[in-house]
């Protein structure tokens, strides 16, 4: 008797993330001049590509993309501290549906120009991973404060993206109007 795979373990994670990012890579392969110099190269990644593919279609057949918890993150409702967290992490990197709360909670309005589609999400433990459209934390902060009038950003004088964001965090918690 063949076990089936539990799809929500964190050993499924980085077979996820290779199976798909094999799969954005073959679709970008596939879309190259057949005339190129390298084509012969390229050919032989693309059958590298689909054998890798269809072995791991062969293992799980049951496969069906990561959980659905990712789609729950684009419509979660956010607190003012959940916000202030993520604004004030220098690396974070939010979806749009996340950007657009945190928009609406700062007061000020989303603008399409946040948000940058090539980014390589990977998160393991939500077992994403790909090219995506995504918002930078430490730009929506930087925007906030500007939109806000609340003053240069102290993070401005720091090199270190951490530094930035902690520096930050003040001017975002008076504009989240966190007290403590």
């Amino acid at each position: 008797m063949q076990k089936i795979p539990d799809y929500h373990s964190l050993s499924m994670a980085p077979m996820w993330l290779f199976y798909e990012a094999g799969k954005v890579e073959l679709a970008r392969l596939e879309a190259l001049p057949s005339e190129d110099q390298d084509a012969a190269y390229v050919e032989q990644c693309k059958r590298r590509l689909r054998a890798e593919i269809a072995d791991f279609e062969a293992r799980f057949p049951g496969y069906q993309g990561p959980p659905a918890e990712q789609e729950h993150e684009e419509t979660k409702e956010l607190s003012t501290r959940e916000a202030l967290d993520l604004l004030a992490d220098g690396f974070k990197v939010v979806r749009p549906g996340v950007a657009r709360e945190l928009c609406r909670l700062l007061g000020v309005a989303f603008t399409e120009d946040l948000v940058e589609h090539d980014f390589v999400i990977h998160d393991l433990l939500s077992t994403r991973g790909g090219y995506e459209a995504g918002v930078d934390c430490l730009t929506l902060a930087y925007y906030a404060i500007k939109e806000l009038g609340l003053g240069p950003a102290p993070g401005m004088t720091y090199s270190n993206r951490a530094m930035q964001a902690v520096a930050n965090a003040p001017l975002l918690k008076q504009a989240l109007h966190i007290v403590e």
